[in-house]
């Protein structure tokens, strides 16, 4: 039987970037999170990959992925993306319910793992693999559901500001540890999403690539 290791697309993940420390306690300390989260581990795992089923939401993957050359590798807990995958207007009453339910897990697991890991920045995302601090900017990124650590927001002055105006149609968090910034409601708990998810998303990218650039992981162009 082959191994359980890639859930079915389109894929929901919640990915950190963690620049300080290996990529292994990371994967460790996600594994922890989908543990708390009711998950069992089913005993599929490779070198980077482990398998979890979560009551209610099925196969869950704790994932190291790649990075760009220099930068540390994000890792993500990864699962399908349901009804999140598919445009909302085609929801029926109860795929939207199932939709919300999802929704809100995520978040959830996703604050977890902001709290468990300390990241410098991640990203609460359908179908998006989170860029490291080199390739930022430059590969189409489409980020609209993110998390900016304390320490990104003390590198550059004008960041939480401007995270806020950005996503002022949207919601803002207040984590522990920094600011989730979402632009889609079923992603944040104030149900609110941004007015122009695209505008959003590509002004999150410059600000996110300055910051990194200005805590000195990024060369300046």
């Amino acid at each position: 039987m082959a191994a359980r290791l890639y859930p079915d697309p389109p894929h929901l993940s919640a990915t950190v970037y963690v620049e300080n420390r290996p990529e292994t306690e990371v994967f460790a300390e996600l594994c922890g999170v989908v543990e708390a989260a009711g998950g069992t581990a089913t005993g599929d795992a490779d070198d980077t990959r482990t398998g979890f089923d979560v009551p209610r939401v099925g196969l869950v993957v704790v994932a190291r992925l790649h990075g760009a050359d220099g930068d540390r590798a994000p890792v993500a807990i990864i699962t399908y993306a349901d009804d999140l995958g598919v445009p909302d207007e085609l929801w029926s009453a109860s795929e939207r319910t199932a939709a919300y339910r999802l929704g809100a897990w995520a978040h959830d697991v996703f604050r977890a793992a902001c709290l468990a890991t300390d990241p410098l920045y991640g990203e609460l995302a359908v179908e998006n693999t989170l860029s490291t601090p080199r390739a930022l900017g430059e590969s189409g990124d489409r980020i609209g559901d993110v998390y900016v650590s304390d320490r990104l927001l003390a590198a550059d002055d004008r960041l939480g500001a401007r995270l806020r105006e950005a996503y002022d149609g949207g919601a803002v968090e207040e984590w522990e540890g920094g600011l989730y910034a979402s632009a889609w409601r079923y992603l944040n708990t104030a149900d609110r999403s941004a007015t122009d998810g695209w505008k959003v998303s590509d002004t999150t990218v410059a600000l996110l690539t300055r910051a990194v650039t200005k805590a000195g992981l990024r060369p300046y162009d």
